[in-house]
């Protein structure tokens, strides 16, 4: 049995319209939860190309040539910042080298800023004392830059 075309289209523009409204409630519930808790927007690295693809050939070249610590920060000092936001083939990235932001990031529960648990640590930072998302005892309460 074959679904007439209509439904279909109606079908596919109704997962649109709700992927837009989603988008759209969950940036506005993370920017009221940090402007809650007083959290600053990061600076932003620009890109020369659509989608990110200069800073996605720069990041490959520089670890075929084993550089790539040197080359974040050589993008910290282009940036003119220790925490910044990219883009990167259409998803927003964030990037951070402060040791305060770090502590935070693993002292953080997001579901709180409905973050997803691939998106919660960058680099593959994680804890293997805690599961995820969970707080630490005296954790710091300072407000994350980047979330």
């Amino acid at each position: 049995m074959q679904l007439p075309v209509e439904i279909a289209l109606v079908a596919s523009v109704a997962y649109l319209i709700y992927l837009f409204v989603l988008q759209t409630v969950t940036s506005r519930r993370n920017a009221a939860n940090a402007r809650k808790h007083g959290c600053k927007e990061p600076a932003i690295q620009r890109n020369r190309y659509p989608l990110g693809i200069d800073n996605l050939l720069r990041a490959i070249a520089a670890d075929k040539a084993k550089l790539f610590p040197v080359d974040a920060i050589q993008r910290t000092v282009d940036v003119g910042a220790i925490t910044y936001k990219y883009a990167l083939l259409g998803s927003t990235n964030y990037f951070t080298a402060d040791e305060k932001n770090i502590q935070t990031m693993l002292a953080t529960n997001f579901s709180d800023w409905d973050v997803s648990t691939e998106k919660g640590l960058l680099f593959g930072l994680r804890t293997s004392l805690r599961p995820m998302g969970q707080h630490r005892p005296n954790s710091p309460k300072s407000c994350s830059t980047f979330i």
